[in-house]
């Protein structure tokens, strides 16, 4: 048997410590990147199962397995966790809050598609031992990684809910309809001289055809890197905006290439209604409307108020006011309204949060409504909250209140034209 690596000899101890340890650590989670092994087809099989930190999540941690390429083939069980995946990981490991699956392919000749049983035999293995949130499996690879997950993928369509193969390759024929329809999004250097960047142009396009005959929702995404040769990799796994796309619930992942690229954006629209109102002391109430839409081109935004106070006190509510916005600002417009809403947590609220109470001695309360609508290469995504003025115990949903009366405020101050 080979000798283990000084890092499997570090993990020995540490695992002998938590035997040692009182009972109280003996529950403390694990976390951190894992050696593991697994016996299969009669042999055995080493990997790693990366745990992030922190508190488990009640209905479990997303789950990403991704697939190496063949520089990282061996039975050491570690080497495929130096490159791609696991080195963003390394680098950022905020960005990736789910358990990720390293396995490792022992032979360079042959395909990651031989190791299909291994690798589902891998996350079966994982489903019984951790929390696993089965509505967000996903699937990543390089190099032959990028084929494996074009060519799992399709033979395994049910299994995962995204896939994001990189500088991949393989034959159009079965792939394009097993993944017609699916989250795909796929990522090559341009001056790629070992897998050529046409493998992912023609792989994408077929799957793209293939989903368009059968009137699919979305179409798969390329991301293609100018002067970037085989290694695309580093700037694919770094990129935050596909470690988002990756860990995404289904109903925001399509939102995600729009709210990081807002260049993908082909049109949008949004819309925030603030009402509020006293019930008690002097009565009033207040509904402001601002909305923009965004063509591809400019920007046109309106904004509008009415103010209503106690019997015989009504004075005339502000005029309404629109206006456009074209050229090189519209770009940053676009970015900065979608990313506050986002960074504030406004798209992982559930699909109602109302909840009025007190204001000091009076009786007001706020409330808004948002309705979201991008258009871009991957389709169309809707986004419909209500949300009420909260209670300050949840700093989430606080946050994401504040955001968007900011957002009403934002564009109220916009220059009229």
């Amino acid at each position: 048997m080979p000798r283990l690596p000084c890092a499997f000899a570090v993990l020995a101890a540490v695992v002998a410590g938590f035997v040692a340890a009182p009972s109280r650590a003996q529950h403390a989670p694990v976390s951190g990147f894992l050696a593991k092994t697994i016996a299969h087809d009669g042999h055995e099989h080493r990997y790693v199962c990366h745990v992030p930190e922190g508190e488990r999540p009640a209905a479990g941690w997303p789950l990403v397995v991704f697939l190496h390429g063949m520089g990282e083939c061996g039975t050491d069980g570690w080497r495929q966790t130096e490159v791609g995946l696991g080195a963003a990981i390394r680098r950022a490991p905020q960005r990736w809050p789910a358990v990720v699956l390293f396995p490792q392919k022992p032979a360079k000749q042959k395909q990651w598609a031989e190791y299909e049983a291994l690798v589902l035999a891998i996350v079966a293995a994982t489903e019984k031992e951790l929390p696993i949130d089965a509505t967000r499996r996903t699937l990543t690879g390089l190099s032959q990684g990028g084929a494996g997950t074009w060519a799992i993928g399709a033979r395994t369509r049910a299994l995962w809910q995204a896939f994001a193969p990189v500088c991949g390759y393989g034959e159009p024929d079965g792939i394009a309809a097993g993944l017609a329809g699916a989250p795909v999004w796929a990522f090559h250097g341009e001056d790629d001289r070992v897998v050529a960047a046409a493998h992912s142009k023609k792989l994408v396009a077929a799957v793209a055809a293939a989903g368009a005959a059968q009137k699919a929702a979305i179409a798969p995404l390329l991301t293609l890197y100018p002067g970037v040769g085989h290694n695309s990799w580093d700037k694919a796994y770094r990129d935050e905006a596909l470690a988002e796309w990756l860990l995404a619930r289904a109903d925001a992942r399509m939102s995600v290439p729009y709210l990081a690229v807002p260049s993908r954006l082909t049109a949008a629209a949004v819309t925030v209604r603030e009402a509020m109102a006293s019930d008690g002391g002097p009565p009033f109430s207040a509904t402001t409307t601002a909305t923009w839409r965004f063509d591809g081109k400019a920007v046109a935004w309106e904004w509008q108020r009415a103010h209503r106070e106690p019997a015989g006190r009504d004075g005339p509510s502000p005029a309404p006011r629109a206006g456009a916005i074209a050229g090189k600002p519209v770009a940053a417009f676009v970015a900065a309204r979608l990313a506050a809403l986002r960074d504030a947590g406004v798209f992982a609220l559930p699909d109602q949060v109302v909840a009025r109470q007190p204001d000091g001695a009076v009786m007001a309360w706020r409330e808004h409504d948002v309705e979201v609508e991008l258009a871009g290469d991957a389709g169309v995504w809707r986004f419909t909250r209500r949300v009420g003025r909260l209670p300050p115990s949840d700093p989430q949903l606080q946050r994401a209140d504040q955001a968007l009366a900011d957002a009403v405020a934002a564009i109220g101050e916009l220059p009229a034209k």
